[in-house]
């Protein structure tokens, strides 16, 4: 069976690293895997080219046009089932299908706001057009099944997974007392990972415990060439509070690198204060490498993070709450560290196995797959 993963591109992003780690699963399990965007991002070539999963990447200078482009490769290459993740490769594929589909559609509900609008209400309905919906938290489902009940036997759920051989815990770990608490955040400078609520928290924890916390912040800031972009403002923002408050040795910023492993293994805890998610990879990688979680009270979080016992949570939208949750963690014992980031572990090797995650998909390709024969 020939099975097409189509995204935007293979820039850094969860749903991108997401869809690449399904595709070389699948291809492990015997499928005929291929990879199609339409932006020429290359920060997960190196996976697909190591599985041997063919990439192809379409261009045109418009919106229109990619929609073209997408439905002609999609044409030319024959699958039997076309996987695509975000909202607008979805899209593209619903309407590639037009007038008449001769392949199976599995599409994908991943991060996004829950408000119930006419962008949601327009997204729902191009779901017509395709064979299955996967979400990737239980609180994207139930929402869909409130809002439009006609989509929900058609939806599934299926978390994200882990590699929790890549992504474990340090060989030797041996934290003193009188060491600084190192936070880590990994995401890129985007409104809804909510910078300028965490280092407004930060703000107040140092009032409280001077020289006790850092923050570490990793992600795409949007520079072109060195220089900024339109994109770049909320980094901008982000710095310049960080200058005015005098918090440069405290709250630092930092290109995204290829390997964070040892960002997570290195750090006392990690943090994401996210104004919504799907299902974080960050949170589960961090998991995986046994830290304890400071993240906000979202989606599907709590079910990843059980506050007093593997992390605290957090409202996003108040820096005073968020401040709280991370000297509620301060105040711990190096004894009380180590337990949250055994629980940690242990609570990512049981929901977030990769053996799991991919067996789901299979499942739904094979059931999508039935009505389709070539």
């Amino acid at each position: 069976m020939k099975i097409l993963c189509l995204t935007d591109s293979l820039n850094s992003g969860g749903a991108q690293r997401q869809l690449c780690m399904l595709a070389v699963l699948l291809k492990e399990r015997g499928y005929d895997v291929e990879f199609l965007t339409y932006y020429n991002y290359d920060f997960y070539r190196s996976v697909l080219d190591k599985a041997n999963i063919p990439h192809t990447t379409v261009t045109a200078s418009n919106k229109p046009g990619r929609i073209v482009a997408v439905r002609k490769a999609i044409r030319h290459q024959k699958p039997d089932v076309v996987i695509a993740y975000q909202e607008t490769p979805s899209l593209f594929a619903e309407l590639a299908g037009l007038p008449k589909r001769d392949f199976a559609l599995i599409v994908s509900e991943r991060s996004f706001n829950l408000r119930e609008n006419f962008a949601t209400k327009r997204r729902f309905f191009f779901h017509r057009l395709s064979d299955a919906v996967v979400c990737n938290s239980f609180t994207q489902t139930k929402f869909i099944a409130k809002t439009s009940p006609w989509l929900a036997k058609r939806t599934a759920t299926i978390i994200n997974c882990v590699d929790i051989y890549k992504f474990k815990p340090a060989d030797v770990q041996t934290p003193a007392d009188n060491e600084p608490i190192s936070i880590l955040v990994i995401g890129n400078f985007r409104p809804e990972k909510n910078p300028l609520a965490l280092v407004e928290a930060i703000r107040i924890v140092a009032r409280n415990l001077p020289q006790k916390v850092t923050v570490d912040w990793y992600g795409n800031n949007w520079f072109k060439n060195g220089s900024p972009t339109k994109d770049s403002e909320l980094y901008l923002r982000v710095q310049k509070f960080i200058k005015d408050n005098k918090l440069d040795d405290v709250f630092r910023l930092h290109d995204f690198v290829s390997d964070i492993t040892p960002l997570y293994q290195s750090a006392t805890a990690f943090c994401l204060p996210s104004l919504y998610e799907g299902c974080s990879n960050v949170i589960g990688e961090a998991m995986a490498c046994g830290k304890p979680i400071l993240a906000s009270n979202v989606s599907d979080n709590p079910r990843l993070v059980k506050d007093g016992e593997n992390g605290f949570l957090f409202n996003p939208a108040n820096p005073q709450d968020i401040a709280n949750a991370i000297i509620r963690f301060a105040a711990l014992s190096i004894e009380q560290r180590i337990q949250f980031g055994l629980y940690s572990r242990a609570r990512a090797e049981h929901l977030l196995s990769s053996d799991v995650f991919v067996q789901k998909y299979i499942d739904v390709i094979t059931s999508v797959a039935k009505g389709y024969h070539k």
